[in-house]
């Protein structure tokens, strides 16, 4: 979300805004206690992006793509990368539920699990 709201910005030809949301978000990030690999890229993207808008000439010809780009490999590694996560519901029932998953994706990754059994 962080990189279309920015880019939203960017576009609309609010580049201060932009990075200025680009280091709320890299702020957040950096707060997460955890250290992954994706943590890191976030990271570098994040400060990639805020390098890349500079001025409206430079996100013209290369941060508007880069922009598109990490934001469209985000969302890929995210629906590629969906993690079970368990827990019970009011009656005890064990629930799962997968972050990042539209409903085709949870059939499709249900279906699959039943079939590797």
């Amino acid at each position: 979300a962080g990189l279309a709201e920015a880019r939203q910005a960017a576009e609309s030809g609010d580049l201060v805004g932009a990075r200025k949301h680009l280091e709320a978000c890299l702020e957040q990030v950096e707060a997460v206690a955890s250290a992954s690999a994706f943590k890191a890229q976030l990271c570098q993207d994040l400060r990639e992006a805020q390098t890349n808008m500079v001025d409206t000439r430079t996100y013209a010809s290369r941060g508007s793509k880069l922009m598109w780009a990490k934001g469209k490999a985000h969302a890929e590694q995210r629906s590629a990368c969906l993690s079970d996560s368990e827990g019970e519901d009011d009656e005890g029932t064990a629930t799962k539920t997968f972050s990042y998953a539209n409903v085709q994706q949870k059939v499709m990754r249900s279906k699959a699990k039943r079939e590797c059994r």
